[in-house]
């Protein structure tokens, strides 16, 4: 049963991100049919790294919405800092992703995704 005295929106938050194998608050590797709908995702102080959502894999229907997306206030120009990323490497391939009225706060990117080449 849920406390009824417990009114703070729900929040998944991780900061201690030592490297990229670490450095996501939320990952989707391989992953289909997910919805975030009204969560605070957070990744604020990181020192070296600050990704929120990191795509690697094949990735289908995806849905972000009404969610406030906390990055790290550190503002490198790396992508290792940004907010949503999904990297230059071919076999990352996301289909129907959508982001829809959410708030991103912080990092060097809102939302990096490189698409892929020939």
């Amino acid at each position: 049963m849920a406390d009824p005295t417990n009114t703070l929106p729900a929040e998944i938050a991780f900061n201690s991100a030592t490297s990229t194998a670490t450095n996501y608050v939320v990952q989707f590797n391989g992953t289909s049919f997910i919805s975030f709908d009204s969560l605070t995702l957070s990744s604020s102080t990181g020192t070296s790294y600050g990704t929120v959502i990191d795509f690697i894999g094949l990735n289908s229907t995806i849905s972000v919405t009404n969610c406030q997306l906390n990055g790290s206030r550190n503002l490198s120009g790396s992508t290792n800092f940004a907010v949503v990323n999904k990297n230059s490497t071919n076999t990352n391939i996301i289909n129907n992703l959508i982001f829809e009225n959410n708030s991103i706060n912080g990092g060097s990117y809102g939302l990096y995704l490189y698409g892929r080449s020939s």
